[in-house]
């Protein structure tokens, strides 16, 4: 009986521990989520460190709003070189995908803020 009450204790507690990497943080860079700042935000708001974040984008389309948060909108391509060098990390893997009009990355997230451009 003892042994049960150990293998299960055991088998339990190791959902205590974890990981963030079990999290997907998926953001469709279009509609509200459309530039570099509203991304920011919502990426603070709900991805934490080392979460696995997805951000996806039509392709072709003049969708991204590459101005800042007071200026007026100057609609760009998806900006993925950017996206990639501002949230990423490097020492883990970074996956794209270009499908039926879809572009797409994935990696593991640096932090839940931005790395700043000098």
């Amino acid at each position: 009986m003892k042994k049960l009450i150990l293998i299960t204790g055991i088998l339990l507690s190791t959902n205590l521990w974890a990981s963030p990497m079990d999290k997907v943080c998926f953001i469709w860079a279009e509609d509200d989520l459309n530039s570099f700042w509203a991304i920011e935000e919502y990426i603070q708001e709900n991805c934490e460190r080392n979460n696995i974040l997805m951000i996806a984008a039509s392709t072709g389309s003049e969708v991204f709003n590459t101005a800042d948060k007071q200026m007026p909108p100057m609609l760009g391509s998806f900006p993925y070189t950017e996206l990639v060098a501002t949230w990423c990390r490097y020492d883990r893997n970074l996956t794209e995908e270009k499908e039926s009009g879809v572009m797409s990355f994935t990696c593991v997230l640096y932090d839940n803020k931005e790395r700043y451009w000098d």
